[in-house]
């Protein structure tokens, strides 16, 4: 009940204007997730063995964007001041080698697939709308986390790195 007035909090405690990037940041990064839980719910509904695979690695990567979105709320130090401490810190920390498991993911797909000639048009079956979604909310999220502000040589800068990969993978 303290967001009444246009503000909210960070996980670290500092409150900011609900249009900052970070909120921004986070909205769009729910959003996605919540595109990707109606894929996993129509995977499940479809039941068979390949579909079932699929949403299981979609609730992987969702884990995976909720913790991206904890360690954005998570700045290390805030416009107030404020830093974060080391325990929550380290509460936020990000799984290595997250992109390299979509690449995995996208070379085992890809082998089952004839080469792409053309543009895909959205659409075909329910989950593949469905994932087409996601796909174009992930798009939006990737061009906000490039405007996502961190301090040059800190360790923000490096995991940022690191997100940018995970998120162009998806």
């Amino acid at each position: 009940r303290t967001g009444d007035k246009g503000r909210s909090s960070l996980f670290s405690g500092e409150r900011r204007r609900k249009d900052d990037i970070l909120f921004q940041l986070l909205g769009q990064g729910d959003q996605l997730n919540a595109f990707l839980g109606s894929c996993v719910v129509e995977c499940v509904r479809i039941g068979d063995k390949k579909d079932l695979e699929l949403s299981e690695r979609i609730q992987y990567v969702q884990s995976r964007i909720m913790d991206v979105c904890s360690f954005v709320a998570t700045p290390e130090k805030g416009e107030d001041g404020r830093i974060s401490s080391a325990e929550r810190l380290n509460r936020v920390s990000l799984e290595e080698g997250m992109d390299k498991m979509l690449e995995k993911w996208i070379d085992e797909y890809e082998r089952d697939l004839p080469s792409l000639t053309n543009f895909v048009i959205p659409g075909g079956n329910e989950l593949n709308a469905r994932l087409h979604v996601a796909r174009g909310a992930t798009r939006t999220w990737e061009r906000l986390l490039v405007s996502w502000p961190v301090q040059e040589k800190s360790n923000t800068e490096i995991v940022k790195a690191q997100i940018m990969q995970f998120v162009n993978r998806l």
